[in-house]
Order: structure tokens, then C-alpha cells, then sequence
């Protein structure tokens, strides 16, 4: 369950995932799955539905929305798949805790998916907004300590 600003982007990337696992379900030496959920189990594409439940106008309502149709299919038997991807991630940026979203677009010039990765990488906030610079890839006692945010922020989200 999650909301988004763009379907058509959403349900974009979806597809490219879940496609590019099955090709990877026939041919495993060849090609690399792409799976950036992490919490969704791996099955083919034929697997999974999408339904668009409700159209709302405001970012809170929808939130709201998802809340309750969360509630709908838990009671339905069906379990939730947890993860970050539902919602927008929070972050402080220079002593104000904001969504991601807001701080790429009041701090950063790159798009918010390059913003996310980085974060996903292990980067700083600071330095994944370009506010910092980025520790270089080949100094290897920075790039341990990368890797250990990195594993810290995955374990507090399972």
C-alpha cells in the first residue's frame, strides 16, 4: 500500500522491475534483477495485482486513505508488506526534520531519486543533498563506515 504524486512514473517502475525479474526467472547468468523493495516478496509478475483504491487531492489525506485500506485488507486476511518505499522518508537538514521530497527540492539541484540513493548507499544527508562533499570512493576506512550506515539504516526499517 503506498500513495504516489505520479502513477504513471509509479506503475512505470513497477512493471520495469517485476519484468525484468521474470526475464531473470528464465535466464539467471545473464541478467541482474532489479528488486528496490526490499520487504516485497520476489514472485513472477503474474503474481501480483495492482488496483488503484481512491483518488485523493492532498498529500496528509492520502496518507489518511492508505491507513485505511491497509486496515481493509488486513481484515481481509492479507498481510502487509512494510518498507520504505510507502511513504516519503523523513531527514534533518540543518536542525529541521522535513520529508525527503521537500529538503531535494529546498537544498539540492539533483532529482530526488539520485538524493535517495545516495542515502541508500550510505552517503550523509548532507552529502547526498550536495551540500557536502561526497567521501571518495576509493578511500576505503570512509567507504567501510558508508557501508555500516548503510546496513543500520536497513536494520531499522525491518
Amino acid at each position: 500500500m503506498s500513495w504516489t504524486q505520479n502513477l504513471q512514473k509509479r506503475s512505470h517502475a513497477m512493471s520495469h522491475m517485476l519484468l525484468r525479474y521474470d526475464r531473470w526467472l528464465r535466464n539467471p547468468k545473464k541478467i541482474q534483477p532489479y528488486w528496490p523493495i526490499r520487504a516485497l516478496p520476489r514472485h513472477a509478475s503474474k503474481e501480483f495485482i495492482f488496483i488503484v483504491e481512491a483518488i485523493v487531492a492532498t498529500p496528509m489525506r492520502a496518507l489518511e486513505e492508505v491507513n485505511r485500506i491497509q486496515r481493509k485488507y488486513q481484515r481481509l486476511g492479507f498481510r502487509i508488506v512494510g518498507g520504505n518505499r510507502a511513504t516519503t522518508g523523513m531527514v534533518r537538514v540543518e536542525g529541521r526534520k522535513l520529508r525527503l521530497a521537500e529538503a531535494v527540492r529546498d537544498y539540492s539541484d539533483d532529482d530526488y531519486i539520485t538524493v535517495y540513493r545516495r542515502l541508500e548507499r550510505g552517503w550523509t544527508v548532507e552529502q547526498a543533498l550536495g551540500m557536502e562533499k561526497p567521501d571518495p570512493r576509493w578511500h576505503m576506512p570512509k567507504q567501510k563506515l558508508r557501508k555500516q550506515r548503510e546496513r543500520e539504516r536497513y536494520e531499522l526499517r525491518s
